[in-house]
């Protein structure tokens, strides 16, 4: 199994590109690809290093440091998430759930309490 950050080709340099997330397993003939909340600028992106150039001077330091680290920990929690069987959709809730923890908490504390208040009103 293999994960992988890229940015769309068709992405013009003027423009802020989508990064997007692809995990491939052979094993499983699985090919799954979705959009994360980063962005860069394409001119920018290194496909070797997925993240920033190392000689771009544009951007802060701090900035690039930030993006790249969130690449790479996105790319390794969805490592460590994936499964055999895993689709798009499965893709989709990882990136979303990466970059909006709390509020996949906040669901399943809502789906916990509904549960709980059905029980009491029932008996």
């Amino acid at each position: 199994m293999n994960v992988t950050a890229f940015v769309r080709q068709t992405a013009t340099a003027k423009k802020k590109a989508t990064i997007y997330i692809r995990v491939r397993d052979n094993d499983t003939k699985t090919d799954i690809k979705a959009a994360t909340e980063l962005s860069i600028n394409p001119a920018y992106w290194d496909a070797d290093r997925q993240g920033y150039k190392s000689r771009v001077t544009m951007v802060r330091d701090e900035e690039r440091r930030t993006l790249n680290d969130a690449v790479h920990d996105l790319c390794r929690t969805v490592s460590q998430e994936y499964f055999k069987g895993a689709t798009s959709d499965w893709l989709k809730k990882t990136i979303f759930c990466f970059h909006h923890p709390n509020a996949y908490k906040l669901t399943q504390a809502t789906e916990r309490l509904h549960l709980e208040c059905g029980q009491f009103h029932r008996g």
